[in-house]
């Protein structure tokens, strides 16, 4: 069976790189990926959040009326149908190409982020989409760093979904 990935892209509305990534799956699916724009009313705007930081706001909260922390709590929900989790983010710190992944994420995960072809993880203990889905890694690319392009990205994830799934 192969295995199922969630691509997120505008956790942060100003991060342009998961943006351009859902938007070449959107243009050219591929089998067993899906794609999810998380914050979009802050990727209207081109700022980084609307009234919080919707990746401080996991788990989320159903009945809240801020719009970051219910949403928080939609896109939880949506992650659990998923073998693998990538949450695209960027950063102006240079040569800093790395995964978060929660500090209960699955043992799979380090397996993705090597097969993705990162070779440096922080372990998120903090309020975050990682330690809320043990099934996300979050890919974070240096606005000058040579894979802050979504082409290979696209190939690469699409390589990944053809992969047999972990479990």
């Amino acid at each position: 069976d192969s295995m199922s990935v969630l691509v997120i892209g505008g956790m942060h509305g100003n991060e342009t790189l998961g943006l351009e990534v859902v938007k070449l799956f959107q243009d050219n699916p591929a089998q067993d990926v899906d794609v999810l724009l998380a914050n979009e009313q802050a990727i209207e705007g081109k700022c980084r959040f609307v009234e919080q930081d919707l990746n401080r706001s996991f788990p989320g909260d159903d009945g809240s009326t801020k719009y970051e922390a219910k949403r928080a709590s939609e896109i939880l929900k949506q992650t659990k149908k998923y073998d693998v989790v990538l949450d695209f983010h960027n950063t102006y710190c240079p040569n800093n190409d790395c995964g978060f992944i929660g500090d209960g994420a699955n043992d799979n995960l380090i397996d993705v982020l090597w097969l993705l072809g990162l070779n440096k993880v922080i372990i998120a203990d903090y309020d975050c989409i990682n330690k809320a889905a043990n099934n996300c890694l979050s890919v974070e690319v240096s606005l000058d760093s040579p894979l802050n392009n979504a082409r290979i990205w696209y190939e690469r994830i699409s390589l990944l979904s053809r992969i047999n799934s972990f479990t």
